[in-house]
This record gives structure tokens, sequence and C-alpha cells, in this order.
């Protein structure tokens, strides 16, 4: 179902993220959820980047108090859309920040338990293991909820081998247990270069906007999964020491038509 935003949000929507003003934000979104009779995905939509403006100003409380209310309007909607809580890592680190990861965690793991091998929800879930698999150096995640989400998204992978995105979760999956571990699960190098030729296709244009339903669970193009996936890669390479496999990769990637990354560029001095 497609999400029906209004073409005057829309495009107020996308000069506050152009402006990148996320106080503008939270006070334009909280004004428009007072619009009666909004339907489920503009709802969502609207409490989603309400969070995720949170999120950017590291505000825990207002974070924690919006994303609560979100979590209340969606337990009365079908499970799937449980899944629209726990897929950013941003908003988690920033209730991890605030002393509110247990919050993150409750939701990211009802979610998954709820909506188990579900073809339908097969990105979104993705997005959720991701998440909940990331680490920041600025937080000390317990060990116990980041082994959980490795066999989380172990068991995501068991059942998405048939998936045309398989490679691609995997090569992520690699990196995060890479990085928050300090182990190869897999030759992650090896992932890397097998992903180098979806970066010759072309890059599709995604013309939703950050937060939808249908952003979060659609089809990402190959090259934009290349890109996200050696990204991920070279970041855990850095973080762990093998500075000279980050930029073999990172090189021989920008060659094949990725695009340059400032932050990996400072890291590792190109």
């Amino acid at each position: 179902m497609h999400i029906k935003i209004q073409k005057d949000v829309r495009n107020k929507f996308k000069s506050l993220q152009a402006e990148q003003t996320p106080g503008a934000m939270i006070e334009y979104l909280s004004s428009v959820l007072q619009t009666e009779n909004a339907d489920t995905f503009f709802t969502g939509f609207c409490y989603w980047n309400i969070s995720d403006s949170f999120a950017m100003l590291r505000n825990s409380d207002g974070l924690y108090k919006n994303h609560s209310e979100f979590a209340k309007f969606l337990s009365e909607k079908p499970s799937k859309y449980l899944l629209w809580l726990a897929c950013d890592a941003t908003q988690r680190f920033t209730l991890e920040l605030g002393g509110f990861g247990d919050f993150w965690w409750n939701c990211y793991k009802t979610a998954i338990s709820e909506n188990t091998a579900i073809k339908a929800v097969e990105p979104i879930t993705f997005e959720c293991h991701n998440a909940a698999l990331s680490v920041t150096q600025s937080l000390k995640t317990p060990t116990e909820y980041l082994q959980l989400a490795k066999n989380n998204f172990k068991t995501f992978l068991e059942s998405s081998e048939t998936s045309d995105n398989y490679i691609f979760y995997k090569t992520v999956y690699a990196a995060l247990c890479l990085k928050a571990f300090g182990q190869e699960e897999f030759d992650v190098f090896e992932l890397g270069t097998q992903l180098l030729p979806w970066l010759h296709l072309d890059s599709t244009p995604n013309n939703l906007l950050i937060g939808e339903w249908e952003r979060l669970n659609g089809q990402r193009s190959k090259h934009n999964m290349a890109t996200v996936a050696i990204n991920r890669i070279v970041n855990a390479f850095i973080d762990r020491n093998q500075t000279k496999s980050a930029k073999e990769l990172y090189n021989r990637a920008v060659n094949y038509g990725m695009s340059n990354n400032s932050y990996i560029e400072k890291r590792i001095l190109i």
C-alpha cells in the first residue's frame, strides 16, 4: 500500500531536511500529527521522523517519550509494523545514551519474535538486525544484547538463503560481527570483492522519504547495497586496525564506481 502523504507535507519535509533543522522538523511533524483521520502509514512516518530528529539532537528524553507513543500507536496495528520501531541504529544509540536501552531492545525482541520468516517484511527485518548489531565507540552496549542480535541475524541469514539480496545481507552481517566482536565469521574481504560488479550497475533514485514504510521495507538498488556493505567492511577494518585491507578494498570500490566517502578518507588518509 502506498503511503499517502500530501504534496505540501512532502515539500515541507524535504525543505526542513535540506536545512538540517531537526528542531523545526519535530515542531512541524508534531503539528501534522494532530491532523484528523491520518492513516497508519502517514502517522507512522511522522512518529518515526520525530524520533529520528530527536536522535540527531541526541535528545534521549524526547526520543523516549515520542517512541513510547509510537509503540503504543503500533500496538493496535498488525504486528509487522512493530518492526518500524527498531530499524534505526542512531535511534537505538540515543536511547542507550539516555538510559533507555532496555526499552529499545524490548521493542526489537518483540518485533522479531512476532515476525519470524515472513518474506513480505524481509527488507525491514534486515534493517532491524542491522541496527541491533551495530556498535559505536561512544557506547558500551551489553554483550548479551549484541550476542542476541548476532544470533537473530544469523537465523535471518539462514532463512534468506534464496533471497536475491543474500550476499548483501551476509556481507553486512560479517562486517558487523568483525566490528562488534573482532571475529571474522566469513572472509569479509572476499565478500566485499564479490559485490564490486554491482557498483557498475545504475543507482536507481529512491523518491520515497526517509522513514516511509515503503522505503524501509523496499528493495534497494544493487549499487546502493554494494556501497553500504563495502563501506561497512572498510570501517570495520579500520576499527580493527586492518588499515591495509581497508585501503585496498576502498580504492578498488572507488575505481569500480563507488562514490568517495569523506569520512572514510579522513580515517585512512587516502
